[in-house]
């Protein structure tokens, strides 16, 4: 089985990225390394989703993305529930609406990521 483990995306405040990604995301854990330069979500399924500062330099060279889109499946009866958060963080919600009637609620984060949540899954609107 193939699983996504982690992404990361490169970000000019890591205190403030974490804790906008906090509120979004759910998760069991924060980790935080690199004096403070990367912090990462351990979300509910055990994957990771972190926060570089600009220009941190990883494991054998590699960084975070930078202007990253990324995608998270969420219920259909959780959109308005999303949907608040985001605008309660400051940020713009944008919506979407397949052809299917499922959903996708976007938004950029303080460094120009695009977030998406969506209501269904790459197979479903494969079928279209």
């Amino acid at each position: 089985m193939l699983k996504l483990v982690e992404t990361h995306i490169e970000v000019n405040d890591v205190r403030k990225s974490i804790d906008l990604y906090s509120r979004l995301f759910a998760h069991k854990d924060i980790i935080t390394w690199a004096e403070g330069n990367v912090s990462v979500l351990v979300l509910e399924d055990g994957s990771a989703f972190g926060c570089w500062k600009k220009g941190q330099i990883g494991l054998h060279n590699g960084r975070g993305g930078a202007h990253v889109h990324y995608a998270f499946q969420i219920q259909a009866d959780e959109y308005l529930k999303y949907f608040n958060v985001i605008k309660d963080c400051g940020l713009t919600p944008i919506e979407h609406e397949w052809e299917t009637g499922d959903k996708s609620l976007y938004f950029f984060d303080y460094d120009g990521n695009q977030g998406e949540f969506i209501t269904t899954d790459w197979i479903t609107l494969n079928d279209l």
